[in-house]
């Protein structure tokens, strides 16, 4: 259900007649309230008012200005609480004043914007204060019910706004074929923003667009229907690669953008009628998405859901993801500056350039890593333990040595009975090659023929929960807080819970990934 917005008249004015702006925002206002689908309504008054303004100029101008709002037909009645308000009101503009707000205290429209001190004094007078706001408070409200889009730095993926894109792209093809409406679709979207990966910078292979929805959402057209609650819609998404693990990454983003905007679900519509849409179900209840029904008028598209509301379940840890908990053991892992990026790549640093990993690759696209090890630490790591990656510099390394990452392991591997098995486990989740992979598996043997390559070594295999924030923590401030001794820098180490609840204070990670 559209929400009803009612603007005073001094909004109207100052809105229509540049020359009366008292706020320069007023034009990123009114655009936010047209793409988050609230309606504009103005009272009957604002037209009276605006109709003997003092200035016939503005008169004139506003005339066919006006014709662009709603404008209120059914008024409210005075209640007791109107009617005591008004007997204090000493002049027609005062009464005019609890008229409009009159239509806020008995809910015709659900917010009133205006710049009027008076009219907030008696918004507080009525209780209903966190109905009016001004224009920036209000634009304040929609950014935060409405942030905009993660922003990436590495593998090409770019925010671009939906009409700039070529409509009649081959890309969208199987996306007509399955969604008549598509074009149609696609046109009222156009000025939205969706996530977009060029090939060679104008060759479109991926395409993900999400769309927040709130308690309001009708969802008439899903059966069962969803009961109310805040919604991120993995809306339309396509990818041409799926061997480039590029699903994993759209998932990847999806999850960020739903703990940004703080959701209970993300969800998704899919129609079930190739091998490659399987495929994409079945990582998707990887993930713990779940079927919940069909489109009534599709019984083919298949909805899937998944819960992400602030709750830790001891069950795989991908039913969790990317939530961290606090209560699970942590491990500092050292990887050499030169893996670090290629490897993590959203845990980019700010003095690297992203030019160097816009390449799609299924190692960087991946959510499910694996980290090859002969660190004798590693086998007491358990699914469900904390990793903080430690980026390991060559140079200054106590101030360019940083804590990068934050990932939650799945599972240890410490016994791989061949080279086949062992690569079979690492291929495409770790940055190695085949034959570095062989190298790493057996360069033992040369120097003592009688190692056994099936022992002392660990694959672990983990969850890509999320790149810490800008600016990381270093080695130094590390051995200052107490977490990390110098000798111990470039070692796998575990961590007390304590150290590890100090780094999350430290680090300035966001606590929407925190569960205790």
């Amino acid at each position: 259900m559209t929400k009803k917005v009612l603007l005073d008249t001094n909004i109207i004015i100052h809105r229509e007649t540049p020359s009366f702006w008292v706020d320069p925002n007023i034009g990123n206002l009114f655009g936010r309230i047209d793409k988050y689908w609230y309606g504009k309504w103005i009272h009957p008054i604002t037209i009276s008012e605006i109709e003997w303004h003092e200035d016939k100029k503005i008169v004139e101008l506003m005339k066919n200005k006006l014709n662009s709002y709603q404008v209120l037909k059914s008024l409210s009645n005075d209640t007791p609480e109107i009617i005591n308000m008004k007997n204090n009101d000493k002049d027609i503009n005062s009464i005019n004043d609890t008229d409009i707000l009159k239509e806020v205290y008995t809910w015709t429209v659900d917010y009133l914007i205006t710049e009027d001190k008076q009219i907030h004094d008696k918004a507080n007078i009525l209780w209903i204060s966190d109905k009016v706001y001004k224009i920036n408070s209000f634009l304040g409200k929609l950014i935060d019910e409405y942030p905009g889009l993660n922003d990436y730095r590495t593998l090409s993926i770019k925010k671009a706004i939906i009409w700039n894109l070529n409509i009649n792209d081959p890309f969208f093809d199987s996306l007509r074929n399955d969604y008549p409406e598509f074009n149609e679709r696609f046109k009222k979207k156009s000025q939205e923003e969706a996530y977009v990966y060029f090939w060679k910078e104008f060759d479109i292979q991926w395409f993900l667009y999400l769309k927040h929805e709130n308690k309001d959402e009708s969802y008439y057209d899903i059966d069962p229907i969803f009961p109310p609650k805040n919604r991120l819609k993995i809306w339309t998404f396509k990818v041409s690669y799926p061997w480039q693990r590029l699903w994993e990454r759209f998932l990847k983003i999806a999850f960020d953008n739903a703990i940004n905007r703080k959701v209970d679900e993300i969800y998704v519509t899919i129609h079930n009628n190739d091998n490659e849409k399987q495929r994409l179900i079945d990582l998707l209840q990887y993930f713990w998405f779940y079927y919940w029904g069909t489109k009534w008028e599709a019984k083919d598209e298949l909805v899937y859901l998944r819960d992400i509301s602030k709750n830790f379940n001891q069950g795989q840890p991908s039913k969790t993801f990317p939530f961290i908990s606090k209560s699970s053991n942590a491990f500092i892992i050292p990887i050499k500056e030169e893996y670090h990026t290629e490897f993590l790549p959203d845990s980019i640093l700010n003095n690297e350039s992203n030019l160097k990993f816009v390449e799609s690759k299924p190692h960087r696209n991946s959510i499910r890593k694996c980290y090859v090890s002969r660190s004798p630490l590693c086998k007491e790591i358990k699914t469900w333990d904390n990793i903080l990656f430690c980026m390991s510099a060559s140079s200054s390394p106590g101030y360019r040595s940083v804590i990068s990452t934050i990932a939650t392991v799945e599972n240890v591997i410490s016994w791989i009975e061949s080279e086949e098995t062992f690569i079979r486990y690492c291929k495409g989740r770790t940055l190695f090659n085949e034959d570095e992979l062989k190298s790493f598996r057996n360069e033992k043997l040369e120097r003592r023929p009688t190692f056994d390559p099936t022992k002392n070594i660990y694959i672990i295999n983990f969850l890509y929960n999320l790149a810490l924030p800008t600016p990381k923590i270093n080695i130094n401030k590390l051995n200052k807080l107490g977490i990390l001794d110098w000798y111990l820098k470039w070692r796998t180490i575990q961590i007390t819970k304590e150290q590890f609840d100090l780094f999350i204070k430290e680090s300035k990670l966001n606590e929407s990934y925190i569960v205790d």
